[in-house]
């Protein structure tokens, strides 16, 4: 897992603690907390991630963040 698969997934997470989760996934507020996220700690993306290409990414760890969750 790469440094923004990790902030995704650590964001997320936080997220999901708060209760910011429902059945159906997150809502844009979380997706848009992700992408800052990803501006502040990773600030080499160029372009900077956008809110709904951070939420297209999610398909491809969220395997990972399956594994992440049993494990905690």
């Amino acid at each position: 897992m790469d440094q923004d698969d990790a902030v995704l997934v650590r964001v997320l997470a936080e997220q999901k603690r708060l209760g910011n989760s429902s059945d159906n996934g997150f809502k844009k507020p979380v997706w848009i907390a992700v992408a800052t996220a990803l501006a502040v700690e990773s600030p080499k993306n160029d372009p900077p991630k956008i809110w709904n290409k951070c939420q297209d990414h999610w398909g491809n760890v969220s395997n990972l963040y399956s594994i992440f969750t049993a494990h905690i």
